[in-house]
C-alpha cells in the first residue's frame, strides 16, 4: 500500500513544469504568426502582380487590334478635374473585351457613360434633375416636385424590368489589390480601381498635352515610344486618395502621375491627402481645428495623385510588358523620367 501511494504521488506535472511548457508553446506561436502573416502578404502581393500583368496584356492586345493604346480619357476638352462632369470614358472601360468582360462592355452607355448600369427609372430621375437644377433645393426643403418622374415621387429602389439594383457599383476583382484594408467602394456606378495608367511625369492635371502614355485623348503606340518601351512606365498601383469616380472614367482614380513621391500607406503625405480628400463632404473637412484654405483645396484639386502601394514596394508595369517593383526611396527625378515617354533620358536599371 505504501509503495502504491508513493508512485501515485510522483505521477503528473508540477506547476513549474506546466508553466515552462506553456511558455515554450507561447514562444513557438509568437515565432510562427509573423511567418504566417508574411506568407499571406506574399500571396496577396503575387495576386496584385497578376492583376497588373493581366491589365498589361490587355493593353498590348488592344494595341495589336487598334495599332495604338486606348486613350487614357476621352472628352471634348481638358483638363479633367474631379468636380466637373463630362464624357470622360476611361482606358479601363475600353479594354474590357480584352479582360474577358465583353458582356460588361456591351452594357456601357456609349453616349452617356455616367448612365451606364442604371435602371430606366434612375436615368429618368437623372435627366429630370439635369433639366431642373432647382429640384435639388426643392427636395432638400421637402417640397413636392411638379412634373417629376413617377419613380421620384414613389421612391422606387429597383427597376422591375432590368432588375438592376441602384447605387451598387460594378466591381471587378482584377482592379482590386487584395491587400487593400478598406474593402470595396460603396458609391457610384463603377467600383474602385487601385491600378492606374501613367498620364504624366510631372505634377500636372490630366490633359491632352501630357507626356505619359495614357492621357486625355491620347493615341500612343507601344512600338513608337521615343524613349523606348523598356524605359517608359505604363501602369502603376495606388492606394486610393484622392479617389476618382470609378474604373469607368478616365480621371484621377485611373490615371496617375510620376511627378509626386511614391505614396506609402501611413506616411505623412498619405495622411495629408486623406484629410484633404475624405470619402464624403470634401469641402467641409477640418484640418487641425481649422477650415482648409481655398488655395490648398485648389492645389490638390488640380492633382491627379501619386502612385503608391499597400505592399513593401510599389508594383509597376513597363511598356514592354515587364513588371517591376519600385522602392519607396526611389529618387523622384528617376521616377519622373520613367513616367515620361519622350524626355530622351536613359535610366539604368540599377537606378530603380
Amino acid at each position: 500500500m505504501r509503495r502504491t501511494t508513493a508512485r501515485s504521488q510522483q505521477s503528473g506535472f508540477t506547476l513549474i513544469e506546466l508553466l515552462i511548457v506553456t511558455s515554450i508553446i507561447a514562444i513557438l506561436i509568437s515565432l510562427l504568426l509573423p511567418a504566417i502573416q508574411q506568407s499571406r502578404e506574399r500571396a496577396r502581393s503575387v495576386q496584385c502582380q497578376n492583376n497588373m500583368m493581366q491589365l498589361g496584356i490587355a493593353l498590348h492586345s488592344y494595341q495589336d487590334t487598334h495599332r495604338v493604346l486606348p486613350p487614357g480619357s476621352v472628352d471634348h476638352s481638358g483638363p479633367i478635374l474631379p468636380d466637373e462632369k463630362g464624357y470622360r470614358m476611361g482606358w479601363i472601360a475600353q479594354i474590357l473585351p480584352y479582360i474577358d468582360q465583353g458582356p460588361l462592355w456591351s452594357r456601357i452607355n456609349q453616349g452617356r457613360p455616367d448612365f451606364s448600369f442604371l435602371s430606366q427609372s434612375e436615368i429618368a430621375d437623372a435627366l429630370y434633375m439635369e433639366a431642373h437644377p432647382d429640384a435639388v433645393a426643392e427636395m432638400a426643403g421637402g417640397l413636392p416636385l411638379s412634373g417629376a418622374p413617377e419613380s421620384m415621387a414613389m421612391g422606387e429602389s429597383q427597376d422591375e424590368e432590368s432588375g438592376v439594383q441602384p447605387h451598387l457599383p460594378v466591381e471587378l476583382s482584377v482592379l482590386t489589390c487584395p491587400s487593400n484594408p478598406y474593402g470595396r467602394s460603396n458609391t457610384g456606378i463603377a467600383g474602385l480601381s487601385l491600378y492606374a495608367g501613367i498620364h504624366a511625369g510631372s505634377d500636372v492635371p490630366i490633359d491632352s498635352d501630357n507626356d505619359g502614355l495614357l492621357y486625355l485623348n491620347s493615341s500612343e503606340s507601344l512600338y513608337d515610344i521615343p524613349d523606348g518601351s523598356t524605359q517608359t512606365m505604363l501602369l502603376g498601383e495606388h492606394t486610393g486618395p484622392p479617389a476618382g469616380d470609378g474604373w469607368l472614367f478616365g480621371d484621377r482614380g485611373t490615371l496617375r502621375t510620376g511627378g509626386l513621391p511614391l505614396l506609402r500607406r501611413g506616411s505623412k503625405l498619405a495622411l495629408e491627402m486623406g484629410q484633404v480628400f475624405p470619402s464624403f463632404n470634401m469641402y467641409n473637412v477640418q484640418l487641425q481645428g481649422e477650415q482648409i484654405s481655398a488655395d490648398i483645396l485648389e492645389k490638390w484639386r488640380l492633382r491627379s495623385g501619386p502612385l503608391g502601394s499597400y505592399h513593401v514596394s510599389v508594383n509597376v508595369v513597363f511598356a514592354d510588358g515587364s513588371l517591376k517593383r519600385l522602392s519607396y526611396g526611389l529618387n523622384p527625378e528617376v521616377l519622373s523620367k520613367l513616367c515620361r515617354r519622350n524626355d530622351g533620358a536613359f535610366i539604368s536599371a540599377s537606378e530603380y
